[in-house]
């Protein structure tokens, strides 16, 4: 076995322990924070007028997993993404999550409401992909929410039959659009491709640190 394969076993590993513990931290935080998330993390409606299907969404969450994460991810001030669907009256976002974090496991689906209230103040971040074909992601993100594919706890690339939050996203591109936005397993958990990427436009930006 040579050196990267411990190295990617070991970091397999010390994610899951690290998700399991999270998921306490999470549980404390989330109702410890309650009041202020209901009361800070929300969209005018204004806000809600420029989102629309096909979007991509992005949050800071609770707990040790999602400060790693955000960390690990570019220091972008997220650690979590999904796809918006819907109409402007009632989107929706499907997304993967693990279960220690949910009731679900995997891809599933959820309100925007919902995606809003699991997430830290001043966190909610809205792309736009340039010139894209808005229907086949939507549809391509209906495809694997009928699929379900499991949560992948091991954050690798080459198995499709599981996926991590970012990778759904992923996916979606590349086979909608032939877009890679992770061109090698190095920056597989990286938020920093998508914030860098020229092929995005920003639609909302709530973060309230100094923005890449």
């Amino acid at each position: 076995m040579n050196r990267k394969a411990i190295l990617l076993g070991s970091s397999c590993l010390v994610v899951i322990v690290i998700l399991s513990i999270s998921f306490f931290l999470y549980r404390y935080s989330k109702l410890k924070c309650v009041d202020t998330l209901l009361q800070e993390q929300t969209l005018v409606f204004e806000d809600m007028q420029r989102l629309q299907a096909g979007d991509f969404v992005f949050r800071m969450g609770y707990g040790l997993a999602s400060l790693l994460l955000e960390n690990g991810g570019g220091a972008c001030g997220v650690s979590h993404c999904g796809i918006l669907v819907g109409d402007t009256a009632q989107l929706a976002v499907i997304h993967s999550i693990s279960g220690s974090l949910s009731e679900q496991d995997g891809v599933q689906i959820c309100t925007l409401e919902t995606f809003l209230k699991e997430a830290k103040p001043h966190s909610f971040v809205a792309m736009r992909l340039k010139r894209g074909n808005i229907q086949a992601i939507v549809s391509e993100a209906y495809r694997y929410l009928s699929l379900h594919p499991a949560f992948d706890l091991t954050f690798n690339m080459r198995d499709t039959t599981t996926l991590f939050c970012s990778e759904l996203l992923h996916r979606v591109l590349q086979n909608t659009h032939q877009i890679q936005i992770f061109d090698d397993m190095q920056n597989a958990l990286s938020f920093k491709c998508f914030f860098t990427s020229e092929i995005f436009d920003i639609i909302i930006d709530q973060r309230t640190f100094a923005k890449l």
